[in-house]
């Protein structure tokens, strides 16, 4: 009785759940999908050289995509795979980032990588380039030039160490694309290594450049992909005894700003600009509420006036010159001045005076408003200036500033022509006796 019993309820369990199989039937709910994303690693490194790139193993059920906003890597999914690269560094700071990776039906169901890089190194060089000075930068810092005469010089200074090296020298004469009336007009040379006429955009599309008429008055030109375009300004600029018209000196990497001279009675010059306003360029003066105009001297003259303009920012956030103002003259010299170095916001006007300068000269002007000036104004036959630094509202030698920002000791001497938009290169020149010598620091991975 006992065995009939056990058979009998082994029986019945067994009957039980073949019926609940069967009654389910398409009631069965769906299988659990494991949405976990598992990385190899959740961090990655990279020295500045960023020699070789890292591999990152996706593993997951799910369909998963891949985003970053870092400009100084790139991501390459290949299969379950991450393989990210780095670029070398030429950052002062270490760099950071995020990489994420996410499930493509539900983003909010992410891991992420953190990724870390090395800031380079500063490097001084020093260089006589065909007795060259060398003033101008490419807006991604790579290429430096200058000219002088009808020769010009550009150097790849991701090549300046290797001392076989040789720079591309042009000459006027033979190279028409550097031709303007005759005179040769290198002020620039676009992200290719190719000199330009006057300033020049980042993409090396646009330029700028000033052209004379029969009567030897200037104006101004846009030149873009090779088509030149006359950029307006007031026709009161161009008279007969006063203006003697336009000229234009640089433009910004984006194409926004433009910045340009006014020529007074042919020795006096009113610093102005134009501003890119949907598909057209305005032109306005800089800073007008300084120009003034006095019958009582001796010629036709603006005292003062911002005049002889001197850098425009890598992005055009400011413009530099001096702000030329008279004082009691000689018999010998009747208008003799005062000259103030200044920085001035294309955005919004605002002009900043270096108020206790009365002899110097401006130099260069970066994207967060520092400004690069050297005094005496007039060069000494012989000697050299001695280069300033304005940031923040405060003075700083140049040697201070350059051993605060890099770490390197150079003399307070020379005239600085050029810096990077990211600082990872400083230019400066000086007169030696077998001609002008570059100096260059440049960050290294």
């Amino acid at each position: 009785m006992k065995k009939l019993s056990k058979f009998f309820l082994n029986a019945v369990a067994i009957s039980t759940i073949v019926t609940f199989s069967v009654s389910c039937g398409d009631d069965d709910p769906a299988p659990v999908v494991d949405t976990t994303i598992k990385l190899s690693e959740s961090t990655l490194h990279f020295t500045s050289k960023a020699e070789s790139p890292q591999t990152i193993e996706v593993t997951s059920a799910i369909e998963w995509d891949v985003a970053e906003e870092l400009d100084w890597i790139t991501v390459e999914k290949q299969g379950g795979n991450l393989i990210v690269t780095a670029q070398p560094s030429r950052s002062l700071d270490n760099r950071e980032g995020v990489i994420t990776v996410a499930e493509s039906a539900n983003p909010a169901n992410k891991a992420e990588i953190s990724v870390t890089q090395d800031h380079g190194t500063p490097v001084q060089y020093d260089r006589i380039v065909y007795g060259i000075p060398i003033e101008h930068l490419s807006p991604n810092g790579r290429y430096a030039a200058g000219e002088y005469d009808i020769t010009g010089v550009v150097i790849d200074l991701y090549q300046i160490a290797d001392e076989n090296y040789v720079p591309a020298t042009y000459t006027g004469a033979t190279t028409p694309s550097l031709i303007s009336d005759g005179s040769f007009l290198l002020r620039g040379v676009d992200d290719t290594g190719t000199p330009f006429a006057r300033g020049v955009t980042a993409d090396g599309s646009t330029t700028v450049k000033h052209e004379s008429n029969a009567e030897n008055i200037y104006a101004p030109y846009l030149v873009k992909n090779g088509i030149s375009t006359p950029l307006d300004f007031p026709s009161s600029y161009v008279t007969e005894e006063q203006y003697k018209g336009v000229y234009v000196d640089l433009i910004s990497a984006d194409g926004k700003y433009i910045l340009g001279r006014i020529n007074a009675d042919g020795a006096t010059w009113i610093a102005c600009k134009w501003t890119l306003e949907g598909n057209s360029y305005v032109f306005s003066e800089i800073a007008p509420d300084k120009v003034t105009y006095n019958e009582d001297y001796f010629r036709f003259d603006q005292y003062p006036c911002p005049q002889n303009v001197t850098g425009l920012s890598v992005m055009g956030e400011y413009s530099s010159g001096v702000i030329r103002t008279p004082q009691f003259g000689t018999i010998f010299n009747p208008i003799p001045a005062t000259y103030i170095p200044y920085s001035y916001k294309m955005s919004d006007g605002t002009l900043t005076l270096v108020d206790d300068e009365t002899d110097a000269n401006a130099c260069y002007v970066t994207d967060d408003g520092t400004l690069f000036y050297s005094s005496p104004y007039e060069f000494p036959f012989g000697g050299d200036r001695t280069p300033h630094v304005y940031k923040n509202g405060a003075k700083l030698a140049f040697s201070e500033w350059v051993n605060s920002t890099y770490g390197l000791t150079v003399e307070d001497k020379g005239i600085v022509a050029a810096v990077a938009k990211d600082y990872s290169v400083v230019i400066w020149f000086t007169f030696e006796p077998t001609g002008w010598a570059n100096h260059f620091i440049i960050v290294e991975p």
